[in-house]
């Protein structure tokens, strides 16, 4: 996969969005900041990225280089997120309080819980599906390596990407 210099990207969107250096300094960028990365002496810290995501109207992944969609989408805002998480949460409990668990099960559910309102945990998946199938992928040593590359992409996707991991490593133990 091949990434685009951030310096471009930055660049790319202030000029689709007719801003200046002098636009960012007003949102709160440090002038030699701005100037530190369209020159690529230096790369943003990620709280920067964000921001910057926010007022150019791009999405993150794509302002750091990524090959993927330039446009910001509603659910790239954590409001949204937070609002799929809740939904996800309430139709999760009635589904748990229909089913008959052991102690053990419960414990891990609420273990579970707890790790999710940690504030991280909250932020790096956008669709809460996707968030489970990539804790599963996460826990299975042979598989983690998708687990970073797993962040924006549809539940379809990850399961169909660890299944073939899963039958390449059974056709090819060594590999």
């Amino acid at each position: 996969m091949t990434k685009v210099e951030f310096r471009y990207r930055l660049k790319e969107a202030m000029d689709r969005n007719n801003m200046k250096q002098a636009d960012l300094v007003e949102k709160g960028f440090d002038k030699g900041q701005i100037s530190a990365w369209l020159s690529g002496r230096y790369q943003p810290r990620q709280k920067n990225i964000d921001k910057l995501s926010r007022i150019l109207q791009v999405s993150e992944s794509w302002l750091m280089g990524y090959p993927t969609r330039m446009e910001r989408f509603p659910s790239d805002d954590a409001e949204h997120f937070n609002t799929k998480v809740a939904d996800f949460n309430e139709r999760r409990n009635k589904r748990i309080i229909d089913m008959k668990l052991s102690d053990s099960e419960l414990d891990m559910i609420q273990r579970l819980r707890r790790h999710q309102d940690e504030p991280e945990s909250q932020s790096f998946y956008i669709d809460p599906e996707s968030q489970m199938i990539a804790q599963e992928v996460f826990q299975n040593p042979e598989l983690r390596m998708l687990f970073k590359a797993s962040r924006d992409v549809k539940p379809e996707s990850i399961r169909l990407a660890a299944e073939m991991l899963k039958q390449m490593k059974s056709t090819n133990p060594d590999g």
